[in-house]
C-alpha cells in the first residue's frame, strides 16, 4: 500500500514533490506538512473547493446511465441526484452497493483530470456516499483503502488471464466510460 502512495506522490503530485524535494534539508516538519498535504489531497497555493466537479448536462446524464447500469448506488439515481452529488449539494448521502466500486469510479475521475486532488476528501467532509454495510458516511480513508485494493487486484491480474475479479471488471468499465465521457467536453 505504502508503494502506491510513493507512486502516487511522485506521478500524480509534482507540486509537492518540486516544492518539498528541491528544498537544501528535508526535516521530518517538512515530511510531516508533506504528508499531510498528499494524505488530504491539497496543494500548497489552492483553497479546497466545495465541489466535487462541474459537469455539463450530457455528462451528468451520462453518469447517470452509468450509475444506474452498473448498480453503482443501491437506489436509482436521478441526474439531479448526480449532479447535487458533485456540487456537494445532497441532503442524504447516495448509499454505494459496493464500497470499492465507488472508489474506483471516482479514483478514474480523478485520475483523467475530471476531479481534484481532494476528492476523497472532499467527499468525506460533505458526506457524499455512505457505506454499503452499515450506510454510515464512506471517510477519505475508507475509499483511499478501497482505491488502492483496487489498483492491487487489477497490477495481480496478468494479461489475457481468465481469472475473475469483481473489482477489475468494473476497473476495466469505468476507463472505458470515462474516456467517452471526456469526449462530451
Amino acid at each position: 500500500m505504502h508503494l502506491f502512495a510513493l507512486k502516487e506522490l511522485l506521478e500524480e503530485r509534482p507540486d509537492l514533490v518540486d516544492a518539498f524535494f528541491s528544498k537544501d534539508s528535508f526535516e521530518e516538519k517538512d515530511f510531516l506538512k508533506m504528508d499531510d498535504l498528499f494524505n488530504k489531497g491539497r496543494s500548497l497555493e489552492e483553497p479546497e473547493p466545495v465541489f466535487l466537479a462541474h459537469f455539463n448536462v450530457e455528462q451528468i446524464r451520462l453518469i447517470t446511465k452509468f450509475a444506474s447500469s452498473t448498480n453503482l448506488f443501491q437506489r436509482k439515481v436521478t441526474e439531479k441526484d448526480i449532479k447535487d452529488l458533485f456540487e456537494c449539494r445532497l441532503s442524504i448521502p447516495l448509499q454505494a452497493t459496493v464500497n470499492r466500486h465507488v472508489a474506483i469510479f471516482f479514483g478514474k475521475l480523478r485520475e483523467h483530470g475530471l476531479l481534484p486532488y481532494s476528492w476523497q476528501m472532499i467527499m468525506d467532509n460533505h458526506k457524499l456516499v455512505s457505506s454499503s454495510v452499515n450506510n454510515e458516511p464512506l471517510r477519505a480513508s475508507q475509499l483511499r483503502c478501497g482505491l488502492s485494493q483496487a489498483r492491487v487486484a487489477n497490477l495481480r491480474k496478468k494479461p489475457n488471464s481468465n481469472i475473475t475479479d469483481d473489482g477489475i471488471g468494473f476497473y476495466d468499465s469505468c476507463d472505458v466510460f470515462i474516456k467517452k465521457l471526456k469526449e462530451c467536453l
